[in-house]
């Protein structure tokens, strides 16, 4: 099919007029010369989806098969949206599931980086028929996290037959990245940006500056985007600004009921409620202790102008597709918890939160508000104002990181020395470590593999068979965990587990919470000031548990303050959380009737580490 036949067609199927500059320059670069892989560099709101879309209707109309890949699964449903014009062309699109036949029978898969990775690295029939895969905001490749997971993706990519074809708003040393996929450049210049964006500031750091909710209003650029550094910062926020609203914009009734109806309840949670509140004044808040199906109810709210202000964390930055004229950066900081403090958030994170405002619809321009608390947000907003991105470097380097891939390796028997190393041979980290110059200490990625290989031998996860390594039991465990995605602790923390059990065995129930709370970041409980759990302090009481430093307390206050959200009701009890100790089950439920704590037992086989993980860590 002719180039311009092939543009024609996707014209008239996304009811186009005609492709925009930015595309059309793509085009002129080379993306559908059907050949090679490709990092398209573009920048946000400009279109960028649009050039993905032309190079995978071309692979559609050979014959071929594609994946949309994203870094999160908020972003899944978004672009399966995007692709519906190609069910209507009788293509099937569907996000990628666990099971071979899910991917063979789809025509586009949609997926996240996470389990595409996996499902490229336990068999490569998942991608054996795919001709382009498609790697959306490829600058995630900054990020710690989920920067580790994507370069874990492309290193196993670049073993297949497949195209990749990398998108991204922005990026340092692009020749770097270009060398080690192999991979072409087009670079749209920022001037092409359909819709250009305005930089202000908003000064709250003197003395009887007006407040952030009144800068919102007075911005008077609407809808708004709200970016915050936390879960708390976007609910208090949200309730702060919807009190200086005057005008009622739905009702709150309505919302309420569509809640209950989404949640399968008959009374809202405290945070429900609050949500409710806001969204009457025409204020939503949208973060991760809210469910999937909520968020979801919130983000078509503000997407049909019925809320004009969505405070949001920073996690949205990355690709939704939200309609807003204006954004707020709330915080140039975000706290670290490894480093524990916070740090300046990185260019590439704040020039993507940027992005995010101006689109045709709301007029020919958008609007950037960057809030000042101090002395230093000045200097480091001008550094944002610069452009300037620092080089994207590998996170596979970091220890934790780098055991991690080693086990997922054996887990998924890729598990000979040679298969192992073949790996890592492939990796960003051995291409920027080995043409690093003037080392102390010259690198050897074999020694490096070794090193760490024994370490992992030694702390029990792996063992040699002949020629091939297995995981041991506890290994199994720990890669089963961490695999379920609630959440990654590091390996020291399954090693100090491992070692409580071994040497103490399993002797109260919250005494081992405690302990989890210790080791594990997503276990963590803390005190409470007296007074703002009054129920849990009169429990506690009548138990006899005076000590306030005592683990029992903790552990009663934080799953106190989580029963107001939860979830699952059952008949009279809502359950909260299952607790093991030595031959018995705890079951920890509040009667929502009597409003009192009840704890029930249950005899039970004895458990093994991996139950106990899963039921103890259990999210």
């Amino acid at each position: 099919m002719a180039m311009s036949e092939l543009i024609q067609q996707l014209l008239k199927a996304k009811n186009w007029k005609d492709l925009n500059d930015i595309q059309k320059e793509a085009v002129s670069l080379g993306i559908l010369n059907g050949k090679g892989n490709f990092l398209v560099f573009a920048p946000t709101g400009s279109g960028k989806t649009g050039i993905a879309e032309l190079a995978i209707f071309q692979e559609l109309q050979k014959g071929g098969k594609a994946i949309y890949a994203v870094p999160s699964h908020a972003l899944v449903e978004d672009k399966i949206k995007d692709f519906q014009y190609l069910t209507a062309l009788g293509y099937k699109v569907a996000e990628g599931g666990s099971t071979l036949s899910q991917w063979k029978n789809t025509d586009v898969n949609v997926t996240t980086f996470e389990l595409l990775y996996r499902a490229c690295l336990f068999s490569k029939e998942f991608i054996k028929d795919v001709k382009i895969v498609i790697i959306d905001e490829f600058h995630i490749l900054y990020d710690a996290t989920r920067g580790y997971t994507l370069e874990k993706l492309l290193t196993t990519l670049k073993d297949g037959s497949a195209r990749l074809f990398c998108i991204s708003a922005t990026f340092e040393d692009k020749k770097e990245v270009s060398e080690w996929l192999n991979a072409k450049i087009a670079e749209i210049p920022n001037k092409l940006r359909v819709v250009p964006i305005d930089y202000f500031k908003v000064d709250l750091s003197t003395k009887g500056s007006i407040s952030l909710a009144e800068s919102i209003i007075q911005a008077k650029n609407e809808p708004c985007l709200i970016f915050c550094a936390t879960k708390p910062a976007t609910k208090d926020r949200a309730e702060e600004l919807s009190k200086l609203l005057k005008i009622k914009k739905n009702d709150k009734n309505t919302s309420i009921e569509d809640l209950k109806k989404i949640l399968n309840r008959d009374d809202l949670p405290e945070l429900e409620m609050c949500l409710c509140d806001c969204l009457e004044m025409g204020v939503g808040f949208h973060h991760s202790d809210l469910t999937a199906e909520v968020r979801e109810y919130v983000a078509n709210l503000f997407m049909e102008r019925k809320i004009d202000y969505l405070f949001c964390t920073t996690g949205l930055a990355y690709g939704v597709n939200f309609p807003a004229k204006s954004v707020f950066v709330a915080d140039l900081s975000l706290y670290d918890p490894e480093e524990k403090r916070s740090n300046p958030i990185p260019t590439h994170m704040f020039l993507q939160m940027a992005g995010r405002a101006g689109r045709p619809k709301f007029g020919n321009k958008g609007y950037c508000y960057a809030v000042i608390k101090k002395e230093e947000d000045f200097a480091q907003l001008e550094e944002y104002m610069s452009g300037h991105l620092t080089k994207a470097y590998s996170h596979i380097s970091r220890d934790d990181f780098f055991y991690k891939a080693i086990l997922e390796l054996i887990y998924s028997l890729r598990n000979t020395d040679a298969e192992i190393t073949s790996f890592f041979q492939n990796s960003l980290f051995n291409f920027q470590a080995s043409r690093q110059k003037d080392l102390m200490v010259p690198f050897d990625l074999k020694e490096s593999i070794k090193r760490r290989m024994i370490a992992l031998n030694s702390a029990g996860f792996i063992e040699q068979m002949g020629v091939q390594y297995k995981l041991t039991k506890f290994g199994e465990i720990t890669l089963d965990y961490l695999f379920s995605g609630v959440s990654s602790p590091e390996l020291i923390s399954f090693i100090m587990l491992n070692k409580y059990v071994q040497s103490k065995g399993l002797q109260t129930d919250f005494d081992y919470i405690y302990f989890l709370s210790k080791q594990f970041p997503d276990c963590r409980i803390s005190k409470q000031p007296r007074g703002k759990s009054d129920e849990v302090e009169a429990f506690l009481q009548s138990k006899g548990i005076k000590d306030r430093a005592h683990p029992e307390y903790s552990a009663y206050v934080v799953y106190k303050k989580w029963m107001e959200n939860v979830n699952d009701v059952k008949k009279d009890l809502i359950l909260i959380e299952y607790f093991v100790s030595d031959d018995r089950i705890f079951i920890f439920a509040i009667s929502p009737k009597e409003k009192e704590f009840q704890v029930k037992t249950v005899p039970i086989p004895r458990q093994n580490l991996r139950d106990i993980i899963k039921i103890i860590c259990r999210m």
